[in-house]
């Protein structure tokens, strides 16, 4: 639920005043440098909304967490694991009834299972996958800041639709992470996974994606699989995020940014109380070499240019939407073969909570669509 049209005409707007009708008492202003200081701003629901998405943003977007978790507080780092497993079967039951949802709407069977001794969810439309999809298969990476989401919850939040529709085989990690584990512990897990995998499907038939940390960990794992000479899979989801170039998954820059405390309101700066909330979502990354090219593969244009068919998805109201949009101009740049899908108004991983709305659905068809295209038979 942020706006990049919307934040354009703002811009405009602001930059016509200040040239036209400014006086020293009003408050909002543009800076020498470009820089604007609006003091007063309001951002009405958008007049592009389909009725079902205003409809979920006026019940949800007050109580909604940008990543799709519960708001409560993370225990300290060390705490006992008895702990932490408590905060993960909370998030399993907060994503309970949209999981019910999902599953009602989109029928499959989930088989939890796993693969090269990694703990993976088998996600397959009920009717069953149609002969043009037997010979595919995705991989899904679940968002959750490397540090939410342990479990198959979570994934399948992410998979379910586009099984589905697709009428494809989703394999959903349970990959490691923060606080037990530290980056590259879910890069070898996607590794083991693939290389699982590669002894059954053709390389340009495997598709991979993921939401937030999890479209981070596409990436990461796209140029892992280059690092250790592995052949490229067919095609990759980017979703919610932009290959990494900084640790800290909230400071990603650009226009967008003001919306990265999640807490879908605008802000110039992030304030100590945000940075605390968020600082969980670095633990992970914290220890990673800053030139590592599997760590932060968006710093790197020769890895770049390596990566297979890539779609970008992201929403005008995202905190990573400027830098999802950079990167796809990039990939274009370096010869690859990138799509972009904004949700218009969509918010950080709208995807995975405004699951009833217009825009979502539509969402799901393309992205379900755009991996048939892409993927061999």
């Amino acid at each position: 639920m942020h706006g990049l049209s919307f934040l354009v005409a703002a811009v405009a707007t602001v930059a016509v005043a200040s040239q036209t009708a400014m006086t020293d008492k009003e408050e909002s202003r543009v800076a020498a440098d470009g820089t604007l200081y609006i003091k007063a701003l309001t951002i009405p629901p958008s007049n592009l909304w389909s009725p079902s998405f205003k409809s979920w943003h006026r019940a949800n977007a007050a109580e909604w967490s940008a990543t799709a978790m519960p708001p409560s507080p993370l225990p300290p780092r060390d705490a006992p694991r008895a702990l932490w497993d408590k905060v993960d079967a909370a998030q399993q039951q907060y994503l309970s009834k949209t999981l019910a949802t999902l599953k009602a709407r989109y029928p499959v069977t989930v088989t939890d299972t796993h693969i090269a001794g990694v703990h993976v969810g088998v996600i397959a439309p009920v009717e069953g996958i149609t002969p043009k999809r037997r010979h595919q298969v995705l991989i899904n990476l679940r968002g959750g800041g490397f540090v939410y989401g342990r479990g198959l919850s979570a994934g399948q939040l992410e998979s379910i639709p586009i099984a589905a529709i697709g009428k494809f085989k989703v394999v959903t990690i349970d990959y490691r992470q923060a606080p037990e584990y530290e980056y590259p512990a879910a890069s070898e897990d996607v590794e083991a996974v693939y290389r699982a995998l590669l002894t059954v499907y053709k390389p340009q038939s495997i598709g991979i994606f993921g939401c937030s940390a999890g479209g981070a960990l596409t990436a990461q794992a796209i140029a892992w699989f280059q690092a250790r000479e592995l052949p490229r899979p067919g095609a990759a989801g980017i979703f919610c995020y932009a290959p990494p170039t900084t640790p800290t998954l909230w400071d990603l820059g650009g226009d967008s940014s003001i919306w990265a405390s999640g807490e879908l309101l605008p802000k110039s700066e992030l304030t100590e109380t945000d940075r605390a909330r968020l600082a969980p979502l670095s633990w992970y990354m914290e220890k990673a070499n800053r030139e590592d090219p599997s760590a932060y593969p968006g710093k790197f244009d020769a890895v770049l240019a390596q990566f297979p068919s890539t779609l970008f998805l992201s929403g005008t109201r995202a905190y990573e939407m400027s830098p999802v949009i950079v990167a796809h101009t990039r990939l274009l740049k370096l010869g690859v073969d990138s799509s972009l899908y904004l949700i218009e108004g969509g918010g950080h991983a709208a995807q995975l909570a405004a699951i009833e709305t217009t825009e979502v659905r539509d969402a799901y068809n393309y992205i379900a669509r755009w991996f048939q295209q892409r993927l061999a038979e």
